[in-house]
């Protein structure tokens, strides 16, 4: 039995390699091999005497990892860090020892950055002499999550031999060492080579167990050779989430050795390595779809410094052929800042070669204004309101003018406008072909004489420099929508969610062919939630302003599940298909606990979503978004307790997000009239401004 465990051990992973399913996909992988084998074994005992494979072929192996794990045990270390910060952020830091592995014989060790974020006041090192040597963090590689180390030594330390990256191939036996727990005695985990080219290239990935147990320590294969160090990386700056996400799906990573070595002399000479930024905005961003079609640039960013413009269609990267958004991150993965890249766009059919130098980080992004507010007709856009002392104001812009063009660019809807005031420059105004408001002609009776021609206005140039969003909520609502008779309603109609036991509704107002609707989902407090006095309450605002309240019943009146987050999606993609919704007046809302929900459906649905609401919600452990960037920005609005969450709105602001706060001190989540209704109503409905 001893040999057929083994035997199933390495066919389940070697087959689970091969097509890189997640964690619950090898294991039921995995499980259906083992009850396949199980019952041919049971069969075969039955019907002619077992043979099991030779003891000397088990031998041979764990001999072969032995010598494997003795071939590299010399240049691994244990690492002690004192001192320090106790949290960086919203993270909290590792205690505790750690491992890390010689790379250059003169005192250089590399480990992961996972302990080593809290600037430790001191860091001690037991080399393989069993001496405790004092460190010093020489530099960081930020990309891979590394930390180069310099020890000062007396005598040449031992350094193990190097893995060429070309040499790895999945499906090879790997070992994971560290030296967390003991100064001398190796642990070990036992897997293979599970993917390669992972992180968006920068990172091989094992099923061999990883854990900061071993963080630092090396990936070794069966020859004793260091194929890389392992490090919980995340994927990059181009996909959300962070390294304990990763770590909790079951797969481990190691940078591969070929690449620290080749950034060694860069961090012994004390600089800093970081991820490459471009600066792009793809109009789609599913990583399975192209061509990758640029929808803007984020201003002052390499991208737009080289002239990348608004329509193009990237095709290449260093020669390398890109035809779906996954090709241009795996290409620009592994690049540093500080590096120029060579990219080829097609524009209008035309090929156009520029190059960018990489970036480490991007100016902050914040949203962009005009203070238009606009519909949609057939000539262009018609202006129905500008906001006093708004950049159009000043341009001398006027209700009832029609916007054709911006930047020779011609205006065929409102999605239009915004993506191009997404990417505007703060110091560079756009240009609007603007034709004038066609004149209010008086009739025959009024003047008593037959009214002359007038002849066909002509259009005139606009030059207008948007600005950041302006702070605050908005004085007063803007005029009703006069198009609607007062005489008719809203209407309560039930949202069906499939499978989920979640009972929903929706307040549907008066519905017009010349106008968008705003839709705000709410996720209340657990429990029942009064129909009729939601609807009360809302009745007015959704009629004059047209806005759909679309409330999630919790499926649990206790409590709500992290399930629930993906319900907001449901509903807007359901009342997508029924009525005409404004994307930048699409709001996930959440009453208290429904508050966290709220906030983790709208990054969930960040393309769909234009802004988040929170009312009578605590946050003092929640993770935030990365830096704003354009097309992908969320307004948020929390209500409640100031001295709370004031911070929390700081923090967003910092990040470039447009967040605001409305004073309440006498909440009361079962009752809508406890709310400030016109600091909500105005922040709601100012979405919509340009």
């Amino acid at each position: 039995m001893k040999t057929t465990n083994i035997q199933l051990r390495r066919i389940g992973r070697t087959s689970t390699a091969s097509k890189h399913p997640g964690p619950a996909c090898c294991y039921c992988f995995r499980g259906l091999i083992l009850a396949v084998l199980a019952l041919a074994i049971l069969v075969n005992v039955g019907s002619r005497p077992a043979r099991c494979q030779s003891p000397a072929i088990l031998i041979d192996e764990e001999t072969a990892f032995q010598r494997a794990v003795q071939a590299v045990a010399e240049s691994i270390v244990q690492i002690e860090t004192f001192g320090g910060l106790e949290r960086v952020g919203e993270e909290l830091i590792a205690e505790g020892p750690t491992t890390g592995t010689i790379v250059d014989p003169d005192g250089w060790i590399i480990s992961s950055l996972f302990s080593f974020r809290q600037q430790p006041a001191s860091i001690l090192v037991t080399l393989p002499n069993g001496k405790r040597s004092a460190a010093r963090i020489a530099a960081r590689d930020m990309s891979r999550e590394l930390v180069l180390l310099k020890v000062e030594v007396d005598e040449k330390l031992p350094v193990a031999k190097f893995a060429r990256q070309s040499d790895i191939a999945v499906g090879q036996w790997t070992v994971a060492l560290g030296k967390t727990y003991d100064k001398q005695v190796v642990s070990q985990s036992v897997g293979i080579v599970s993917a390669i080219g992972r992180a968006y290239n920068k990172a091989i990935q094992t099923d061999a167990k990883v854990s900061p147990i071993n963080y630092g320590g090396p990936l070794v294969d069966i020859s004793g050779r260091i194929l890389g160090i392992l490090s919980p990386i995340s994927p990059g700056t181009f996909l959300e989430g962070d390294s304990s996400q990763l770590y909790d799906s079951g797969i481990g990573f190691a940078i591969p050795i070929e690449d620290i070595v080749a950034r060694l002399p860069t961090l012994q000479n004390g600089r800093d390595v970081h991820s490459g930024k471009l600066g792009i905005v793809s109009t789609n961003q599913n990583e399975l779809i192209g061509p990758v079609r640029i929808s803007g640039c984020v201003p002052g960013s390499p991208a737009a410094k080289a002239g990348i413009q608004s329509g193009d269609v990237v095709v290449e990267i260093n020669g390398q052929t890109i035809a779906l958004l996954a090709h241009l991150k795996h290409v620009l993965g592994p690049i540093d800042a500080d590096t120029a890249v060579e990219l080829v766009v097609d524009r209008q059919g035309q090929r156009v070669t520029l190059q960018p130098t990489l970036v480490d980080s991007i100016p902050v992004y914040r949203r962009r204004y005009l203070g238009i507010r606009a519909r949609q007709t057939e000539q262009g856009l018609e202006i129905t309101a500008i906001e006093a002392e708004s950049p159009a104001a000043k341009a001398s812009l006027a209700s009832g003018e029609v916007l054709l063009s911006c930047n020779g660019q011609e205006l065929k809807s409102i999605s239009d406008l915004v993506s191009l005031i997404a990417v505007a420059e703060l110091d560079k105004p756009l240009s609007l072909t603007v034709l004038p408001a066609a004149p209010q002609i008086q009739s025959p009776q009024e003047t008593k004489s037959v009214a002359p021609a007038i002849p066909p206005a002509e259009p005139r140039t606009v030059e207008i420099t948007a600005v950041p969003w302006p702070k605050g909520l908005g004085d007063q609502l803007p005029p009703i929508d006069s198009m609607i008779e007062e005489s008719l309603q809203t209407e309560i109609v039930e949202v069906v969610l499939g499978d989920f036991p979640n009972k929903s509704f929706a307040i549907i107002p008066p519905l017009s062919d010349a106008r968008q609707l705003g839709l705000l989902v709410v996720f209340p407090e657990p429990g029942e939630v009064d129909r009729t006095k939601t609807q009360n309450y809302w009745a007015d605002f959704c009629r004059d302003y047209g806005w759909i309240v679309a409330v999630i019943g919790s499926g649990d009146p206790r409590t709500w599940s992290r399930e629930d987050v993906e319900l907001a999606g449901r509903v807007i993609g359901r009342l997508d298909k029924q009525y005409k919704l404004d994307k930048r007046r699409t709001v996930v809302a959440g009453l208290g606990s429904g508050g966290r929900i709220a906030m983790g459906a709208a990054l969930m649905e960040i393309q769909r979503v234009s802004a988040a609401l929170a009312i009578g919600t605590e946050f003092s452990r929640f993770g935030w978004p990365r830096n704003n960037a354009p097309m992908q920005s969320i307004d948020f609005l929390f209500v409640g307790d100031a001295k709370q969450l004031t911070p929390v709105a700081d923090r967003l602001n910092d990040m470039g997000y447009s967040a605001e706060t409305s004073p309440a001190t006498n909440l009361d989540l079962t009752k809508w009239e406890t709310f400030p209704s016109q600091n909500i109503r105005s922040w709601l409905e100012g979405l919509g401004r340009l």
